[in-house]
């Protein structure tokens, strides 16, 4: 019996002992793949990145996973993916993102050459605790795209201000309804052009005390006609003069009437069938209109009294956030800000690089890389910086449009 008793011992000892090796050499073998987790971006943006990121893990011969999503909150997707690094916009975005990093997550300084940056671009580099947090690798810009023909028949000499912005837009209505448009549909372009505005017939302050006045409304205290009234309501609200201006084209006739309801497929029809000559737009969607369209068009930034010392242009950065102290992080950050990559990420996206010296696809890359580089660190656009969800927003801005109206 003693003896059986021994035996059954030994074999369980021996069952346990088999456990505990199989478990750790299947521990040994299983190696976790890293994430990159690109978020909240156009999907010509997401394409580009990610088709980049997988030809640097090509030539590296290693395996990346690349995750893009738009539609949860950034929290759960980086709770739910787990990334080793996160490419997202600026503003509230970039902040979580940040916040949601490892402590002791950083790109080092000796791989991430913020030399080579433009000067905008430096100021952009995202440091705590003489660390680099957060990384900027391609910028966009909120632009006026002008038909060129249009404008060499129309005998004006320069575009250089709203007055001459709207003078020929007088031009145009003599032969095509309402030649201003923008996609007032959305959201984010609407808010984007609300602040851009504010930035340009205002200062830097009209646009950040908008950024101010909104963060004081969120979560239980937002109320959409409230918050409309704070922000343009008053002569002295820091949006005021854009709801003015937008009001005024409306009443001349320059601009459609019916803009809130208009989407980006409206405007690129407009654009295609010679029915707006004006058109406020993104960089990113400037690139998503048929090339024999959008050739007809010169592209101009939002003029102003101001200077450009003075000025932050509105244009989103996208950057690169490591979430993990590992060196993988950093390797595939500064991979995207080699000379190669960036040039190959301008031409994939149609975005800016942020490197000074490279080659770029074309004359609006090249021009929105000298806009920003020629002033500071650009605003993130009202649509990422203001702490509303996407809800909140579409409320907002209805009430903007019926305060327009």
């Amino acid at each position: 019996m003693k003896k059986n008793i021994k035996i059954s011992i030994v074999i369980i000892a021996i069952i346990v002992l088999s456990l505990i090796i199989a478990v750790a050499v299947k521990s040994c073998g299983t190696k976790k793949i890293d994430t990159v987790l690109i978020f909240g971006l156009s999907k010509n943006e997401s394409d580009g990145i990610s088709s980049t990121i997988q030809k640097y893990s090509d030539k590296k011969n290693i395996e990346i996973n690349i995750v893009i999503e738009n539609e949860n909150e950034l929290k759960k997707s980086v709770r739910k993916n787990d990334p080793l690094l996160v490419i997202v916009k600026s503003g509230e975005n970039l902040k979580t993102a940040i916040e949601m990093s490892d402590k002791k997550a950083f790109f080092d300084e000796k791989i991430i050459d913020v030399s080579q940056m433009t000067t905008s671009m430096r100021e952009g580099v995202k440091i705590e605790n003489d660390t680099i947090k957060a990384a900027p690798i391609l910028n966009d810009h909120l632009e006026i795209d002008i038909d060129f023909t249009a404008f060499k028949n129309s005998g004006m000499e320069r575009i250089h201000s709203w007055n001459d912005i709207e003078e020929f837009a007088k031009i145009e209505s003599k032969r095509i309804d309402y030649p201003i448009v923008f996609a007032g549909n959305d959201v984010d372009i609407t808010l984007d052009i609300f602040g851009a505005l504010g930035e340009a017939f205002g200062n830097r302050s009209s646009y950040e005390n908008a950024v101010k006045i909104s963060s004081k409304y969120t979560g239980k205290k937002f109320n959409a006609a409230k918050l409309a009234r704070l922000l343009a309501g008053e002569n002295d609200s820091p949006l005021n003069k854009s709801l003015r201006f937008l009001k005024d084209m409306i009443q001349k006739g320059l601009l459609n009437p019916n803009v809130f309801n208009l989407s980006k497929t409206d405007v690129n029809a407009y654009l295609k069938s010679h029915l707006a000559s004006v058109a406020i737009m993104t960089l990113d969607d400037h690139r998503k209109i048929d090339h024999v369209t959008i050739s007809r068009f010169s592209t101009i930034y939002f003029p102003s009294e101001n200077t450009a010392q003075e000025r932050r242009f509105s244009g989103n950065v996208i950057y690169a956030v490591p979430m993990e102290k590992k060196s993988n992080a950093g390797e595939i950050a500064s991979s995207l800000l080699t000379t190669e990559f960036q040039e190959e990420l301008s031409s994939k996206t149609g975005l800016a690089p942020v490197l000074a010296h490279c080659k770029v696809p074309d004359k609006q890359s090249f021009e929105t890389r000298r806009w920003i580089a020629a002033t500071t660190l650009p605003f993130s656009g009202l649509s990422q910086d203001i702490p509303l969800t996407n809800e909140q927003k579409k409320q907002l801005v209805d009430e903007l449009a019926l305060m327009i109206k």
